[in-house]
């Protein structure tokens, strides 16, 4: 996914409460109630 992102700009959406998932993003928004309370641009 990584590969299709850099290469063909292709975005990958996920919701995940998994810390694996969440340590590989690139970017990490987080909601409470619907509402953004957070974001993270690594």
């Amino acid at each position: 996914m990584r590969k299709l992102n850099e290469e063909k700009k292709v975005t990958f959406i996920f919701s995940s409460h998994d810390k694996k998932v969440i340590d590989s993003a690139r970017r990490v928004i987080r909601l409470r109630d619907g509402m953004v309370v957070e974001e993270d641009n690594a």
